[in-house]
């Protein structure tokens, strides 16, 4: 496989191990950590040169494989961090492949809602000549062919079902929908799984010819197929509205994935309830976490997912490190991590095997 070894990560066959040794849960001398610094080298490739237009910054290709590697070859890969690189079209373009019109701006996409009636979402198919389904598969073939023996190639962003079911018929309108039928948007939910259970696997086949494993825009890699289950629209609706419509498709999700991790944000506390009793969920990924005291005010619901049995997936700050480590178990936990050079990198990851090693020990006397 092309990622066997990496120009950008040469010790990747022992990140690779560590990788699989978090998804069975185990912590074999320090936690999982994704530590990236900036490097200053002479072998660093040059920046192209700047979008000229919304159209190159989102569709240019070439473009876009160039400045993906000038990245890797300026960041220094620590512990178990790695390059990876993937067709990005914006959050939740699988509604573009189902239909939708899309917009594009300097940061981000929007889409036009294209369903008047929850009923119509049957007449929703996928079309593999659709041009951003086939814009993606371009995109993805220029990176693998330029990641050979130099980095990883991971998912588009897919987001999740009732995503997709919210960008085909409005934010606004499906909150609606929630209260007044609920039977419908539970269909339409179902609905939705199956047409992008089919893009994934598709999508996840393309990769997987040059690739072992599955990598995202969340930048993990586990074995197989497996992604992020990303339900933002969930954070408008209740635990109870959450657990009765979208839970049944993400306990479904998690089932037919090989690993998963559910991308939550900082506002959706209220749903971790939902989130921990979806079986085969592997890791809960907890956004925003960076420095006193908002890492107090987030403790109980860490603790809980982990008392759940499930991993954690969460940014840190450097000087934060030790109190997660020694706050949290390690068994299960991936911290990822932003420092200033690579000596600070490999400082930060030789002081958390000590750091774990205390919180194991002390674990075991508790």
């Amino acid at each position: 496989m092309a990622n066997d070894r990496m120009l950008y990560k040469p010790d990747w066959p022992d990140a690779k191990v560590r990788w699989e040794a978090f998804w069975r849960g185990e912590t074999p001398d320090r936690v999982l950590m994704m530590v990236t610094a900036p490097k200053n080298t002479s072998e660093a490739l040059p920046e192209p040169p700047p979008p000229t237009s919304i159209e190159d910054r989102w569709r240019n290709t070439e473009r876009i494989v160039a400045a993906a590697e000038a990245t890797f070859s300026r960041t220094y890969y620590a512990a178990e961090a790695f390059p990876v690189a993937y067709a990005n079209l914006g959050p939740a373009i699988v509604a573009g492949m189902l239909g939708c019109a899309v917009d594009f701006d300097e940061r981000t996409m929007w889409l036009s809602p294209i369903l008047d009636d929850l009923a119509a979402i049957d007449d929703i198919g996928f079309d593999e000549q659709n041009g951003w389904w086939l814009k993606i598969c371009e995109m993805t073939e220029a990176l693998q062919r330029a990641s050979e023996g130099k980095f990883m190639v991971g998912l588009t962003d897919l987001h999740g079902p009732s995503d997709h079911l919210s960008a085909l018929r409005g934010n606004a309108q499906l909150c609606v929908d929630v209260m007044e039928q609920p039977d419908a948007v539970e269909h339409g939910l179902r609905r939705c799984l199956e047409l992008y259970w089919e893009i994934l696997v598709r999508h996840a086949e393309q990769i997987h010819q040059t690739h072992d494993g599955s990598s995202c825009w969340m930048r993990w890699w586990a074995p197989g197929r497996s992604e992020v289950i990303q339900e933002d629209f969930a954070d408008l609706i209740s635990l109870e509205h959450y657990r009765r419509l979208v839970q049944p498709v993400d306990i479904e999700l998690a089932r037919r994935l090989d690993h998963s991790v559910f991308h939550i944000h900082e506002t959706m506390p209220r749903l971790i309830e939902g989130l921990v009793e979806i079986p085969d969920l592997g890791v809960v990924q907890w956004a925003g976490i960076w420095q006193n005291p908002r890492f107090d005010d987030h403790l109980p619901y860490l603790r809980r997912i982990q008392a759940a049995g499930k991993g954690i997936y969460m940014r840190a700050h450097p000087s934060e490190v030790e109190r997660v480590i020694k706050s949290l178990s390690p068994r299960g936990l991936c911290l990822t991590v932003g420092c200033g050079s690579p000596a600070m990198a490999d400082d930060l990851v030789a002081k958390a095997e000590v750091w774990t090693r205390q919180r194991l020990d002390a674990m075991q006397s508790e």
